[in-house]
């Protein structure tokens, strides 16, 4: 079955695990760095907590899958 014919919340579960290294459900500073790392455009410290301050909704400091999907959604209303 290809990508695309999977229903959207397993597509977005997938997603969420290539961030959530660690299996925790959450993504952390470390794994959110860690993938721009690996796509070619690293990120600081700065930029890491600016963008999950944004997105996390319950300031704990970490992305949660709620918070993935909120990120998600502007992403593609932004014509990303």
């Amino acid at each position: 079955r290809m990508y695309s014919d999977r229903p959207a919340d397993e597509r977005l579960a997938q997603a969420f695990a290539l961030f959530d290294e660690t299996g925790s459900g959450t993504i952390t500073r470390r794994d959110l760095k860690r993938v721009f790392r690996e796509i070619g455009e690293p990120i600081d410290d700065e930029e890491c907590a600016a963008m999950i301050d944004e997105f996390d909704a319950n300031k704990d400091g970490l992305i949660d899958p709620a918070d993935f999907r909120a990120v998600l959604s502007e992403a593609m209303m932004s014509g990303f």
